[in-house]
């Protein structure tokens, strides 16, 4: 297994994942392609094509990456920190709406095991409402979420 593959063993032992990991390459081009063939079929030219691949793809592909890796730039510099963590994570709130709740990183290193990264109620994440929608759709099961009740112990030390 890959170096940091104890952390995500559960992952790793998945047959789905492996599937999509080893066929990132063709879902990878078809993220692309399929815009194409979707602005040609809509606009019926070359010219309709490449908007798409433009849109669709390419800056579609930039601003998710650049959302992704903000989350590491920016939470690990700005923001709030509710618990305790052997880092300089922190909470971004802007960010998380774009991030589908990725920016509430310093409850992420509070609870790196939980799929929910907004504890409190007001703490938008959808990113997990997502997956609450999957697992009642029989899509995802084994989801692990920490209650806040258990984090309590980590609040009080950090302030």
């Amino acid at each position: 297994m890959p170096k940091g593959a104890n952390e995500c063993r559960d992952l790793y032992s998945d047959r789905t994942v492996r599937w999509i990991a080893r066929l990132y390459t063709p879902i990878f081009a078809a993220s692309v392609l399929l815009p194409a063939g979707l602005g040609y079929w809509v606009g019926g030219s070359f010219h309709s094509a490449v908007t798409a691949v433009l849109w669709g793809g390419a800056v579609r592909l930039v601003l998710v990456h650049h959302i992704v890796w903000s989350i590491n730039s920016i939470c690990h510099q700005f923001g709030k920190q509710p618990y305790n963590t052997a880092d300089q994570s922190r909470n971004v709130w802007w960010l998380s709406l774009v991030s589908f709740g990725e920016a509430w990183h310093n409850n992420h290193h509070a609870a790196a095991g939980s799929a929910r990264f907004g504890i409190e109620w007001w703490q938008i994440d959808l990113g997990y409402l997502f997956i609450r929608c999957l697992e009642i759709a029989g899509l995802a099961n084994r989801v692990r979420v920490t209650p806040a009740q258990a984090l309590l112990s980590r609040r009080a030390l950090a302030h």
